[in-house]
């Protein structure tokens, strides 16, 4: 196998759009020694920008956003080139930013979803859309792994938030039904934790939070994920229009 670790990187750079984002965006990659696997919320992508691509890294999926503001929200993901050919996009949300991926895992197929759920306080129905979504996609894997900018907030069960809300409760009601434990402990935005990791491994990942680039208010997370994937040949870089 390619490694018994692979690492998840994710981040709200809340734009990709300009080629200065981008810049800063790959060096951070770069950085932090080009994790396996990508996503990016608020990309604020729209359809002028048709190429996207980071040094070494090829695109699995991306869904701009579709109603309000064309000019932001958006989510991408992206896999290292020796690892695409682990990773499959198998469907969006019809309505909401949201993503879902097969990883072919040595263990079986990993369900991996990138998500995000803009600030709307009190607005639950996308995260009972997620549940539908995650029963569909969920069957035949062995395991689940959802990543984003969920921007909820519940005291209890994330400590850093601002009170609790009910898209809160409602989130970590979900995650309790299907035994999804959330893996970040610090604060990712500010004194607040929105950037979140949700899993049911039963061991083996570790999150760090890591600092964004120059210009972001989001900090991302750096997710180990101690699965072994098969082995793949390397594959060429491709560039999409």
């Amino acid at each position: 196998s390619i490694s018994d670790i692979f690492s998840v990187f994710h981040l709200n750079p809340q734009g990709i759009e300009t080629e200065a984002k981008r810049a800063q965006f790959d060096a951070l990659v770069q950085h932090i020694q080009q994790p396996a696997i990508l996503g990016v919320t608020e990309t604020w992508l729209s359809r002028k920008t048709s190429s996207l691509t980071f040094t070494g890294y090829t695109r699995v999926s991306r869904l701009d956003r579709r109603v309000g503001r064309p000019d932001r929200g958006g989510i991408a993901l992206f896999a290292k080139d020796n690892f695409a050919e682990n990773i499959v996009h198998i469907g969006d949300s019809p309505t909401d930013e949201r993503s879902w991926h097969i990883i072919h895992c040595d263990c079986g197929p990993v369900l991996l979803c990138l998500w995000y759920r803009p600030p709307n306080k009190g607005e639950i129905e996308s995260i009972q859309r997620f549940e539908r979504e995650l029963d569909t996609y969920s069957r035949d894997t062995v395991a689940v792994m959802v990543i984003g900018d969920m921007n909820v907030h519940n005291i209890e069960w994330l400590k850093h938030s601002n009170g609790s809300s009910p898209e809160g409760t409602e989130l970590e009601a979900v995650c309790c039904t299907h035994g999804l434990k959330q893996h970040v402990k610090h604060p990712t935005r500010g004194p607040y934790l929105l950037d979140l990791v949700l899993s049911n491994f039963s061991s083996g990942i570790r999150c760090k939070v890591v600092p964004g680039t120059r210009d972001d208010d989001h900090d991302g997370v750096l997710a180990s994920v101690n699965v072994s994937v098969p082995a793949t040949r390397p594959v060429r870089r491709q560039r999409f229009a």
